[in-house]
């Protein structure tokens, strides 16, 4: 392949995932490849219990509590950006997607209590004087995310080696969660929470960019939201021994949230080198480097305080239908890998 070749290839690769820097007039577009470890607070799915002595009606917690697994997951960024004539100021919109990713673990152990769920499930004595216990809990976790902003960005202070940046703008963003639990007796009871939080609201950044060498800079960008948040939240609950036992109560339930709105804070925190270099009437940059992203209490699950108690025929002790939500965080974090061209 031609050396001429292999120029075209690239500036037509940059072209569609950079990141630029346009001049006055210019446009650039912009491109990320993220590659982020899951660190979501992930509520710890199952409980280890001492061993049930005969005639105990409780189980003591004992040794361990497992928590699923945190794996790293592949995500996706492009931006456009334009630099207006009057001033040194630019107008950038950017949308970021996390591809829906699922992350699970089995505990095996000889008693077992869920961490999770445990308000709903069969804690009867099943005709014994000890309580009920499981030998294995299963737990999957998916999510999704994706991310739509817009900024006007204009310098705050300009030097031949330093450059600070103020951004205004709004974001958009939308985290979804879906938990399923499984419970083996055997046979097996199985829990299913979902929610979804949909975002908007004011952003602000600041950005700095700091000449090392050459064309070798430093790039931080720091990034905070206050959105409106409007969650939704479901919980199912099936145990199919309970569909052929007679006089017990429903083998089955579901419960949903009424829609309604929260104000979460987010941020955005990322550092990396970035190199600029020229080809033909393109300026390119290559950026690498390491970001933070975190949304408070951007997740939520229904928790049912007690009950019911599935007992013996004319032994059921009915919930006192308390319920309740957890929330928790979605945050992810990683290494990014960006090419950039203006034009």
């Amino acid at each position: 392949m031609k050396v001429s070749s292999v120029l075209l290839i690239l500036m037509m690769a940059c072209s569609l995932c950079a990141r630029p820097n346009p001049s006055p007039g210019c446009f650039g577009a912009a491109g990320e490849y993220l590659y982020f470890f899951n660190g979501s607070d992930q509520a710890y799915f199952a409980t280890e219990v001492a061993t049930p002595a005969a005639g105990e009606s409780i189980a003591i917690p004992n040794n361990s509590r497992y928590a699923n697994e945190q794996e790293w997951h592949s995500g996706y960024r492009a931006e456009l950006i334009y630099g207006f004539y009057s001033i040194p100021s630019q107008l950038q919109v950017r949308g970021t997607w996390i591809p829906q990713f699922s992350e699970s673990r089995t505990v095996t152990k000889p008693f077992l209590f869920p961490a999770q769920g445990q308000g709903i499930i069969d804690e009867a004595l099943n005709g014994s004087s000890s309580p009920q216990t499981f030998t294995s809990i299963s737990v999957n976790n998916t999510f999704s995310f994706y991310a739509v902003d817009a900024f006007y960005s204009h310098s705050i202070y300009r030097s031949p080696c330093f450059k600070l940046d103020l951004k205004e703008g709004v974001e958009y963003s939308n985290i979804g969660f879906t938990e399923h639990q499984t419970l083996v007796i055997p046979p097996n009871i199985t829990h299913k929470w979902n929610s979804r939080s949909q975002n908007i609201g004011p952003a602000i950044a600041l950005a700095t960019h700091l000449n090392l060498w050459r064309n070798l800079s430093l790039e931080v960008t720091g990034t905070g939201s206050i959105l409106a948040s409007r969650k939704s939240a479901s919980l199912s609950f099936v145990n199919p021994t309970l569909a052929t036992t007679p006089f017990l109560v429903s083998a089955s339930t579901s419960l949903f949230d009424d829609h309604r709105w929260f104000v979460i804070p987010a941020y955005d925190l990322r550092a990396g080198l970035q190199y600029m270099f020229q080809i033909c009437h393109f300026c390119l940059n290559v950026e690498i480097g390491y970001e933070f992203l975190s949304y408070f209490r951007g997740l939520e699950r229904i928790s049912l305080n007690d009950g019911p108690n599935f007992g013996q025929p004319g032994d059921i002790t009915v919930s006192s239908g308390l319920s309740r939500n957890d929330y928790f965080n979605f945050a992810m974090h990683g290494l990014y890998a960006q090419l950039g061209v203006s034009f």
